[in-house]
């Protein structure tokens, strides 16, 4: 750096930053134009910065901030304006610092349900959703949340704003930079602003659960659910609970059709109990926010049909499946990297094991190497959008 922490800190504020300092600096800027000038002060005196919203991520996105690697965090908590909500068209455009639980609710007066449905709704941003990737149960019928979003607006590492997409489903303008830049972990831009794609408020939820002995019989039910003909919107298989196994499955859509569902898997998979209304809702919402009893250390990805093998392979741990997409949060344990080593080697070789909350150096055990694969052309495209590093994270991917 080309001065001390306290000499940069001081001139930041100065140009009328709001910083906090503990236990990191914290830019929080009150609009785009003061981010860009944060970005661009700290590309001259060479400071490592971490995008941020509420910080809910940083543990799993962004491990160099626990590990002391970082400098200053820039917030975009305070950009959290709704720029347009369209009922008509089914899209919203909102800056990255709005919660989702407070978009659901402005959704919801137009008729609309936005997704992803994602745990802890009400402490998770636009942008960090975004940044992190991530979905949430829902993406059992709806799919990732990267294909919904429709555009960004974007500042790079330099100061200089982008805009990738468009506000409208059919916006075909230019190349699709948004979808790179959902699950980038802000390693290349600083997201300010989405737009997403809206789905209709069903006339009925209801939810159906089955209590199950294993693993092998709950993943057997819910191959007979997705052989049924019926579309849950959510399916998800667990052992949280003391009593064993459970496959959770949430449908949604017009009453006749959730009753026909309901009625057929009855006889397709007798034994299910099963909820409607606003049970059924609170129900969804409980198994989504199943992570609040204990983080999730570890994730497990990979093509479905490999489900029941990486599960017998991590036998004796508490799971959380989306079993229609092969995702698998694995909950908090003593690991270390010894033991997440060991675990990569007994999990089949196609099966990708990623670190959440777990220590740094567990994390750099698994990270992706940057010269091979994968991590070649995030690398690349990286050093293009970020020459100097400033959003650089060590372990996404592991630099040499």
């Amino acid at each position: 750096m080309t001065a001390s922490a306290s000499e940069w800190q001081t001139r930041l504020e100065a140009q009328g930053v709001e910083l906090e300092r503990s236990p990191y600096p914290v830019a929080a800027p009150e609009d785009v134009n003061q981010l860009a000038d944060v970005l661009r002060f700290a590309a001259s005196e060479k400071l490592r910065v971490v995008p941020t919203g509420l910080g809910g991520k940083l543990a799993w996105c962004r491990p160099e901030v626990a590990a002391g690697e970082a400098d200053l965090l820039l917030s975009t908590r305070r950009l959290d304006a709704v720029i347009d909500y369209v009922p008509g068209d089914g899209t919203l455009t909102a800056q990255a610092g709005c919660t989702l639980s407070a978009l659901g609710e402005t959704v919801a007066t137009g008729g609309h349900r936005i997704t992803p449905d994602v745990p802890r709704p009400a402490s998770a941003t636009l942008g960090g959703v975004l940044g992190a990737g991530q979905s949430g149960p829902d993406r059992e019928a709806l799919g990732p949340v990267r294909h919904h979003v429709l555009g960004c607006h974007v500042v790079l590492a330099d100061g200089t704003t982008a805009k990738s997409g468009g506000r409208l489903v059919k916006n075909v303008t230019g190349f699709d930079l948004h979808r790179l830049y959902t699950g980038s972990r802000g390693t290349l831009c600083v997201i300010i602003e989405a737009s997403l794609r809206l789905f209709p408020i069903p006339e009925e939820d209801a939810v159906l659960e089955w209590q199950t002995a294993d693993a092998a019989e709950a993943i057997a039910l819910a191959d007979a659910v997705r052989d049924s003909g019926a579309r849950p919107r959510t399916m998800t298989v667990d052992n949280v609970a003391e009593a064993g196994w459970r496959l959770h499955v949430g449908l949604a859509g017009r009453r006749k059709q959730i009753a026909w569902e309901c009625d057929h898997l009855a006889e397709a998979a007798p034994g299910a109990e099963l909820q409607e209304g606003a049970a059924a809702r609170a129900r969804s919402a409980h198994v989504r926010d199943l992570e609040l009893h204990a983080p999730v250390a570890l994730r497990l990805s990979g093509r479905p049909s490999r489900t029941l093998q990486a599960l017998q392979s991590i036998e004796g741990r508490t799971v959380l499946v989306q079993p229609g997409a092969f995702v698998c949060d694995v909950f908090a344990a003593d690991d270390t990297p010894e033991t997440v080593r060991a675990l990569r080697t007994a999990l089949p070789s196609d099966v990708h094991l990623a670190a959440r909350h777990v220590a740094p150096d567990v994390h750099t055990a698994l990270a992706r190497d940057a010269a091979t694969g994968d991590g070649r052309w995030m690398r690349a495209l990286a050093e293009r959008l970020d020459p100097e590093g400033l959003l650089a994270c060590p372990t996404f991917p592991r630099r040499p």
